[in-house]
């Protein structure tokens, strides 16, 4: 539960919080869904394939290497 007392649950908090547990220290990895969303705002690279619990299939994730000026 959060501070303000809301649960967060679902296929999207899921994979984010996911995603957060793998990236290693000051790394910012994204979803695909999340990329399509951003995708002329930020400069990513592919990290690969992750097999994150409570998600079916594996997951391409991108690190985001910089925001677009």
């Amino acid at each position: 539960m959060t501070q303000s007392g809301l649960w967060v649950i679902g296929t999207v908090s899921n994979v984010a919080s996911r995603l957060c547990d793998e990236a290693k220290a000051g790394q910012i990895l994204i979803s695909p869904r999340v990329l399509m969303a951003v995708e002329k705002d930020v400069t990513v690279e592919t990290v690969g394939d992750f097999t994150l619990k409570g998600i079916r299939r594996p997951l391409t994730a991108y690190n985001v290497l910089k925001a677009a000026n």
